[in-house]
């Protein structure tokens, strides 16, 4: 899940983890855009978590975790 970017083929995907953000958690969210991260922290905060909706401020932190990877293709 990596875009494809003009700099030589090298991608960039962003990744969270749970532990970053401060759970007790090894999930780790991966995606090529921080929505496509944030719909898979969304799905994962309310099947393992019990958290029905992502506030602003889980939003907040969850963005200012996010991180970049690069990748090669």
């Amino acid at each position: 899940m990596s875009s494809f970017a003009s700099n030589g083929g090298i991608g960039v995907t962003k990744i969270v983890r749970c532990k970053d953000v401060g759970v007790d958690c090894d999930f780790e969210a991966r995606g090529s855009t921080e929505q496509e991260v944030l719909n898979q922290c969304a799905e994962h905060g309310r099947t393992a978590h019990g958290i029905q909706e992502l506030t602003p401020e889980l939003v907040m932190a969850v963005l200012f975790a996010m991180r970049e990877e690069d990748e090669k293709p």
